[in-house]
Protein backbone atom coordinates (compact mmCIF):
# COMPACT_ATOMS: atom_id res chain seq x y z
CA UNK A 1 0.00 0.00 0.00
CA UNK A 2 1.54 3.56 -0.61
CA UNK A 3 -0.29 6.55 0.68
CA UNK A 4 -0.67 9.62 -1.43
CA UNK A 5 1.17 13.06 0.62
CA UNK A 6 -0.40 15.44 -1.39
CA UNK A 7 1.96 19.27 -1.89
CA UNK A 8 -0.31 22.06 -1.17
CA UNK A 9 -0.31 23.98 -5.03
CA UNK A 10 -0.26 27.87 -3.86
CA UNK A 11 1.39 29.49 -1.50
CA UNK A 12 4.87 28.91 0.37
CA UNK A 13 6.27 25.84 1.53
CA UNK A 14 7.50 25.42 4.42
CA UNK A 15 10.15 22.79 4.22
CA UNK A 16 12.09 23.33 7.80
CA UNK A 17 8.50 21.86 8.92
CA UNK A 18 7.60 18.54 7.37
CA UNK A 19 3.85 17.29 7.10
CA UNK A 20 2.60 15.10 9.27
CA UNK A 21 1.90 11.46 8.75
CA UNK A 22 -2.05 11.12 7.75
CA UNK A 23 -4.23 9.52 9.79
CA UNK A 24 -4.39 5.64 9.66
CA UNK A 25 -7.79 4.38 8.95
CA UNK A 26 -10.63 4.96 12.18
CA UNK A 27 -10.06 2.29 14.80
CA UNK A 28 -7.62 0.23 13.07
CA UNK A 29 -5.66 -2.18 15.09
CA UNK A 30 -2.85 -0.61 16.55
CA UNK A 31 0.00 -2.74 14.42
CA UNK A 32 -1.90 -1.26 11.29
CA UNK A 33 -2.05 2.17 12.38
CA UNK A 34 1.77 2.26 13.24
CA UNK A 35 2.98 0.37 10.08
CA UNK A 36 0.97 2.74 8.06
CA UNK A 37 2.26 6.21 9.69
CA UNK A 38 6.01 4.51 9.42
CA UNK A 39 4.82 3.85 5.78
CA UNK A 40 3.90 7.65 5.76
CA UNK A 41 6.90 8.98 7.22
CA UNK A 42 9.62 7.03 5.82
CA UNK A 43 8.56 8.09 2.34
CA UNK A 44 8.54 11.45 3.03
CA UNK A 45 12.05 10.71 4.00
CA UNK A 46 11.79 10.89 8.02
CA UNK A 47 13.74 8.09 8.40
CA UNK A 48 14.53 7.87 11.67
CA UNK A 49 10.73 8.59 13.12
CA UNK A 50 9.61 6.01 10.68
CA UNK A 51 11.93 3.03 11.73
CA UNK A 52 10.98 3.85 15.07
CA UNK A 53 7.20 3.65 14.27
CA UNK A 54 7.96 0.57 12.44
CA UNK A 55 9.98 -0.56 15.29
CA UNK A 56 7.03 -0.19 17.32
CA UNK A 57 4.46 -1.47 14.70
CA UNK A 58 6.34 -5.14 14.96
CA UNK A 59 5.47 -5.37 18.93
CA UNK A 60 1.72 -4.02 18.40
CA UNK A 61 1.57 -7.19 16.12
CA UNK A 62 3.27 -9.71 18.40
CA UNK A 63 0.91 -8.22 21.10
CA UNK A 64 -2.20 -8.60 18.83
CA UNK A 65 -0.78 -11.91 17.90
CA UNK A 66 -0.98 -13.14 21.88
CA UNK A 67 -4.54 -11.75 22.06
CA UNK A 68 -5.70 -13.74 19.14
CA UNK A 69 -4.05 -17.09 20.99
CA UNK A 70 -5.51 -16.12 24.60
CA UNK A 71 -9.03 -16.33 22.02
CA UNK A 72 -8.11 -19.58 21.10
CA UNK A 73 -6.79 -20.81 23.92
CA UNK A 74 -9.89 -19.90 25.94
CA UNK A 75 -12.15 -21.11 22.92
CA UNK A 76 -10.13 -24.61 23.14
CA UNK A 77 -9.66 -25.22 26.81
CA UNK A 78 -13.67 -26.72 27.73
CA UNK A 79 -13.89 -29.06 25.03
CA UNK A 80 -10.14 -30.12 25.27
CA UNK A 81 -10.43 -30.89 28.72
CA UNK A 82 -13.72 -32.56 28.47
CA UNK A 83 -12.95 -34.56 25.34
CA UNK A 84 -9.66 -35.44 26.23
CA UNK A 85 -10.25 -36.49 29.92
CA UNK A 86 -12.85 -39.28 28.41
CA UNK A 87 -11.04 -40.49 25.59
CA UNK A 88 -9.67 -43.10 25.49
CA UNK A 89 -10.91 -44.68 28.93
CA UNK A 90 -14.35 -43.21 28.43
CA UNK A 91 -14.16 -41.16 32.25
CA UNK A 92 -17.06 -39.32 32.96
CA UNK A 93 -17.76 -35.87 32.31
CA UNK A 94 -16.30 -33.82 35.95
CA UNK A 95 -18.65 -31.69 37.48
CA UNK A 96 -16.76 -27.80 36.54
CA UNK A 97 -14.09 -26.91 35.08
CA UNK A 98 -12.23 -26.30 38.01
CA UNK A 99 -12.56 -30.01 38.64
CA UNK A 100 -10.39 -30.87 35.96
CA UNK A 101 -7.61 -29.75 38.19
CA UNK A 102 -7.54 -33.00 39.81
CA UNK A 103 -7.58 -35.24 36.36
CA UNK A 104 -4.92 -36.51 34.26
CA UNK A 105 -5.34 -33.13 32.21
CA UNK A 106 -5.05 -30.91 35.29
CA UNK A 107 -1.43 -29.44 33.88
CA UNK A 108 -3.43 -28.54 30.72
CA UNK A 109 -6.35 -26.94 33.03
CA UNK A 110 -3.47 -24.79 35.29
CA UNK A 111 -1.17 -24.04 32.42
CA UNK A 112 -4.11 -22.54 30.06
CA UNK A 113 -5.16 -20.00 32.86
CA UNK A 114 -2.10 -19.11 33.77
CA UNK A 115 -1.62 -18.31 29.93
CA UNK A 116 -4.52 -16.24 29.99
CA UNK A 117 -3.91 -14.92 33.02
CA UNK A 118 -0.18 -13.06 32.30
CA UNK A 119 -1.55 -11.98 29.50
CA UNK A 120 -4.41 -10.44 31.15
CA UNK A 121 -1.83 -8.80 33.86
CA UNK A 122 0.51 -7.03 30.79
CA UNK A 123 -2.46 -5.97 28.65
CA UNK A 124 -2.80 -2.48 28.07
CA UNK A 125 -6.15 -1.65 26.15
CA UNK A 126 -7.10 2.21 26.00
CA UNK A 127 -8.97 4.65 24.05
CA UNK A 128 -7.69 7.32 26.25
CA UNK A 129 -5.00 8.47 28.43
CA UNK A 130 -7.68 9.26 31.32
CA UNK A 131 -9.07 5.86 30.60
CA UNK A 132 -5.63 3.61 30.62
CA UNK A 133 -5.02 3.68 34.20
CA UNK A 134 -8.55 2.54 35.47
CA UNK A 135 -8.65 -0.27 32.51
CA UNK A 136 -4.86 -1.58 33.52
CA UNK A 137 -6.20 -2.43 37.04
CA UNK A 138 -9.21 -4.18 35.86
CA UNK A 139 -7.09 -6.43 33.54
CA UNK A 140 -4.56 -6.78 36.26
CA UNK A 141 -6.69 -7.42 38.31
CA UNK A 142 -8.66 -10.30 36.40
CA UNK A 143 -5.03 -11.89 35.75
CA UNK A 144 -4.34 -12.13 39.52
CA UNK A 145 -7.70 -13.50 39.65
CA UNK A 146 -6.93 -16.19 37.24
CA UNK A 147 -3.72 -17.53 38.81
CA UNK A 148 -6.18 -17.75 41.76
CA UNK A 149 -8.10 -20.18 40.00
CA UNK A 150 -5.28 -22.20 38.60
CA UNK A 151 -3.07 -22.47 41.79
CA UNK A 152 -6.03 -22.34 44.10
CA UNK A 153 -7.70 -25.77 43.51
CA UNK A 154 -11.67 -26.14 43.99
CA UNK A 155 -12.59 -28.43 47.02
CA UNK A 156 -12.34 -32.58 45.70
CA UNK A 157 -14.68 -34.00 47.63
CA UNK A 158 -17.21 -31.67 50.20
CA UNK A 159 -18.21 -34.36 52.31
CA UNK A 160 -14.71 -35.75 53.18
CA UNK A 161 -12.67 -32.57 52.78
CA UNK A 162 -10.62 -31.23 55.69
CA UNK A 163 -11.39 -27.54 56.77
CA UNK A 164 -7.90 -26.54 55.11
CA UNK A 165 -9.54 -28.08 51.80
CA UNK A 166 -13.33 -26.08 52.08
CA UNK A 167 -11.20 -23.11 52.86
CA UNK A 168 -9.55 -23.10 49.61
CA UNK A 169 -12.25 -24.26 47.46
CA UNK A 170 -14.06 -21.09 49.18
CA UNK A 171 -11.36 -18.45 47.66
CA UNK A 172 -11.24 -20.64 44.59
CA UNK A 173 -14.86 -20.07 43.90
CA UNK A 174 -14.28 -15.98 44.99
CA UNK A 175 -11.68 -15.92 42.48
CA UNK A 176 -13.47 -17.57 39.72
CA UNK A 177 -16.67 -15.83 40.46
CA UNK A 178 -14.67 -12.52 40.05
CA UNK A 179 -12.58 -13.46 37.02
CA UNK A 180 -15.56 -13.91 35.16
CA UNK A 181 -17.10 -11.51 36.37
CA UNK A 182 -14.92 -8.47 35.26
CA UNK A 183 -13.44 -10.47 32.21
CA UNK A 184 -17.43 -9.75 30.98
CA UNK A 185 -16.79 -6.38 32.31
CA UNK A 186 -14.10 -6.14 29.62
CA UNK A 187 -16.49 -6.85 27.28
CA UNK A 188 -19.21 -4.84 27.94
CA UNK A 189 -18.18 -1.67 28.57
CA UNK A 190 -14.28 -1.72 27.68
CA UNK A 191 -14.13 -3.23 24.37
CA UNK A 192 -17.13 -1.50 22.88
CA UNK A 193 -15.40 1.73 23.95
CA UNK A 194 -14.07 4.09 20.79
CA UNK A 195 -11.60 6.29 20.66
CA UNK A 196 -12.88 10.35 20.40
CA UNK A 197 -11.18 11.44 17.83
CA UNK A 198 -11.40 8.40 15.53
CA UNK A 199 -15.42 8.36 15.29
CA UNK A 200 -17.38 5.15 15.41
CA UNK A 201 -17.04 3.44 11.95
CA UNK A 202 -19.72 0.58 10.69
CA UNK A 203 -17.61 -2.10 11.32
CA UNK A 204 -16.30 -0.92 14.96
CA UNK A 205 -20.34 -0.58 15.35
CA UNK A 206 -20.71 -4.13 14.51
CA UNK A 207 -17.90 -5.39 16.87
CA UNK A 208 -19.57 -3.50 19.52
CA UNK A 209 -23.00 -5.67 18.85
CA UNK A 210 -20.73 -8.89 19.07
CA UNK A 211 -18.94 -7.35 22.05
CA UNK A 212 -22.51 -6.43 24.06
CA UNK A 213 -24.00 -10.48 22.38
CA UNK A 214 -20.45 -11.85 24.07
CA UNK A 215 -21.14 -9.96 27.13
CA UNK A 216 -24.26 -10.37 27.87
CA UNK A 217 -24.10 -14.19 27.29
CA UNK A 218 -21.18 -14.51 30.07
CA UNK A 219 -23.75 -12.36 32.34
CA UNK A 220 -26.40 -14.93 31.98
CA UNK A 221 -23.68 -17.75 32.33
CA UNK A 222 -22.61 -16.42 35.48
CA UNK A 223 -25.97 -15.23 36.88
CA UNK A 224 -27.47 -18.80 36.01
CA UNK A 225 -24.57 -21.06 38.53
CA UNK A 226 -25.89 -19.39 41.66
CA UNK A 227 -29.96 -19.95 40.43
CA UNK A 228 -29.58 -23.45 39.27
CA UNK A 229 -27.62 -24.32 42.36
CA UNK A 230 -30.11 -22.65 44.97
CA UNK A 231 -33.16 -23.90 43.81
CA UNK A 232 -31.49 -27.97 42.52
CA UNK A 233 -32.92 -27.17 39.08
CA UNK A 234 -32.32 -30.58 37.56
CA UNK A 235 -29.03 -32.09 39.34
CA UNK A 236 -28.69 -35.06 36.95
CA UNK A 237 -26.32 -32.74 34.50
CA UNK A 238 -24.02 -30.61 35.58
CA UNK A 239 -25.20 -27.67 35.00
CA UNK A 240 -21.74 -25.92 36.78
CA UNK A 241 -19.88 -27.21 33.87
CA UNK A 242 -22.64 -26.14 31.32
CA UNK A 243 -22.45 -22.33 32.26
CA UNK A 244 -18.87 -22.02 32.83
CA UNK A 245 -18.40 -23.47 29.48
CA UNK A 246 -20.64 -20.78 27.70
CA UNK A 247 -18.98 -18.21 29.68
CA UNK A 248 -15.39 -19.28 28.62
CA UNK A 249 -16.53 -19.46 25.24
CA UNK A 250 -18.22 -16.37 24.83
CA UNK A 251 -14.88 -14.85 26.33
CA UNK A 252 -12.82 -16.73 23.95
CA UNK A 253 -15.26 -15.19 21.07
CA UNK A 254 -15.20 -11.68 21.70
CA UNK A 255 -11.46 -11.60 22.33
CA UNK A 256 -10.87 -13.73 18.80
CA UNK A 257 -12.96 -11.03 17.43
CA UNK A 258 -10.56 -8.10 18.77
CA UNK A 259 -7.66 -9.80 17.75
CA UNK A 260 -8.87 -11.23 14.56
CA UNK A 261 -10.96 -8.77 13.38
CA UNK A 262 -13.02 -11.04 10.61
CA UNK A 263 -13.81 -9.00 6.98
CA UNK A 264 -17.36 -8.37 8.45
CA UNK A 265 -16.05 -6.26 11.07
CA UNK A 266 -12.58 -5.26 9.91
CA UNK A 267 -12.20 -1.59 9.18
CA UNK A 268 -11.19 -0.34 5.72
CA UNK A 269 -8.03 0.65 5.23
Amino acid sequence: MTDTIEEPIDGPVDHGAPAPAPAPAPDAPPDVQLADQAEALLAQGRLAEGQKLAGDSQLAWAYMHLLRIVGIVAVLLPPVLVFGNMVPEGIEVEGSISAYYYTRLGGVFVGALCAIAVFLVSYQYRVTKQEFASDNRLSTLAGLCGIGVALLPTTRHASTATGWEKTIGTVHLTFAGLFLALLCYLCLFRFTRTDPSAGMTPEKARRNVAYLACGAVMLLAIVAVPVVNLFHVNDSWPSLLVFETVAVEAFGTAWLIKGFRPPLWADRR
